[in-house]
């Protein structure tokens, strides 16, 4: 039986990466699957965080599932990043052996299945831009926290409805798993603590 356990939103926390790799261990899944926000927060200027992320990737999640895939050769690591992720770093993940990065791109998961990943949200009121776009063209976001945005890498262009539009291209939408950061708006998965409603409109129809 062909078996997968899913995670997302772990944020550098290391204790939490080695209860989901025992996890996935105890259960003999075939593969681990992080949805984003794969990092630690931390760091005042963009070049210092981006730095701290670097280091832990490399020094500790990327060795973390070293050690993991010399016990359980048969399983994979699917990751992408998460708006909270520095974009910067997606070489990192990109060159590694260890895992599959799957951001815009659809992979074979088994014999019958294959799957895909996104990793941009819906615009949101935080400083770090790298993995923001509209939903769809003419959108505006909501008011902002900060007077200045950051970014670790240049903006890209489009809005995430042409960019889902262009993945389901790459494989069958109906033997696809897709693997996307951001939540369907107005479902139990985009709901904040004041009970707002801040999901992608464009992944709820797609």
């Amino acid at each position: 039986m062909f078996k997968l356990i899913y995670s997302a939103d772990l944020h550098g926390n290391e204790e939490f990466y080695r209860r989901l790799l025992k996890k996935a261990e105890d259960e003999k899944c075939s593969a681990v699957v992080i949805g984003g926000d794969l990092c630690p927060k931390g760091g005042n200027s963009v070049e210092e965080r981006v730095k701290i992320q670097k280091k832990f990737i490399e020094n500790i999640m990327l060795p973390l599932f070293k050690k993991f895939k010399e016990k359980n050769k048969n399983t994979e690591i699917y990751a992408i990043m998460g708006n909270d992720d520095f974009k910067a770093n997606l070489n990192v993940l990109e060159d590694s052996r260890i895992l599959k990065s799957i951001h815009n791109k659809s992979m074979k998961f088994n014999k019958n299945i294959n799957i895909a990943g996104y990793s941009f949200v819906n615009p949101t009121p935080f400083r770090l831009k790298d993995w923001e776009k509209p939903d769809f063209e003419n959108d505006k976001g909501p008011l902002q926290l900060f007077s200045e945005e950051i970014r670790s890498a240049e903006k890209e262009s489009g809005t995430i409805e042409e960019d889902l539009n262009n993945l389901k291209k790459l494989s069958n939408p109906k033997k696809t798993i897709y693997v996307i950061h951001a939540p369907p708006y107005n479902t139990n998965l985009d709901i904040t603590l004041k009970n707002n409603h801040v999901g992608s409109k464009s992944v709820k129809i797609s």
